[in-house]
């Protein structure tokens, strides 16, 4: 499975069919997937627990269903509800990785389809400013792999992603947002490219991102 960009790499992976159900968990400033997802399905979802975030994202998106929730305490009307659940940059933000991962089990149907991205092991994430700030944890391949497994999950594909470029892009989304007060769809100092998503055999060590596919069991 080849792409040059994130957005339409995870659309790939997802493999949407018209009657699934899909769920995203956090919405992003401009919401590019869930565009793409409300196009190929019935049911798209978004949760995430900033109403004025998910307000925002509204303005993009025709018929996504937006949640006002929280992925730690989800609903119970939930569970076993969703084909597919896409999760990208958001269990480091979260205390209780194991706890999340428990529940979006729960909320998948039989043999439903979980894709994680996190930020890996890399040396260069030293320098990320969100890991002193905002994130609990980075995980290396197998860190993230053995948790999953240990939910109940089947591990389907695992790849890291991503080039030395989200470093970059990322000091450049920060000084626009807090200091210059002006949102600014992340990566745009480089564009969309990403030569990693055009390759299957990415080692563990070098890219920005653990991406995988699980599915449940």
């Amino acid at each position: 499975m080849k792409s040059d960009n994130r957005t339409d790499f995870i659309i790939n992976l997802a493999d949407i069919k018209k009657s699934d159900s899909i769920l995203t968990v956090g919405v992003a400033h401009i919401p590019e997937i869930e565009r793409i997802i409300e196009t190929k399905t019935k049911s798209s979802n978004c949760i995430d627990f900033d109403l004025k975030k998910i307000n925002h994202a509204k303005r993009y998106t025709k018929k996504t269903n937006f949640i006002c929730g929280d992925i730690t305490n989800p609903d119970k009307k939930m569970f076993n509800g969703f084909d597919t659940i896409i999760m990208l940059e958001v269990l480091e933000h979260i205390k209780g990785d194991s706890e999340v991962l428990e529940n979006i089990h729960k909320m998948l149907k039989n043999e439903g389809k979980l894709i994680i991205t996190v930020p890996n092991k890399h040396p260069l994430h030293i320098i990320n400013p969100l890991l002193y700030t905002q994130h609990y944890r980075h995980y290396k391949m197998d860190e993230i792999t053995t948790l999953l497994k240990k939910v109940g999950f089947s591990i389907q594909y695992k790849n890291t992603v991503e080039s030395p470029k989200l470093i970059f892009d990322l000091y450049v989304h920060l000084f626009c947002k807090y200091l210059l007060r002006k949102s600014i769809p992340f990566g745009i100092l480089t564009g969309k490219n990403d030569k990693t998503y055009l390759n299957n055999n990415n080692k563990e060590n070098k890219g920005m991102d653990c991406l995988v596919v699980a599915t449940k069991n």
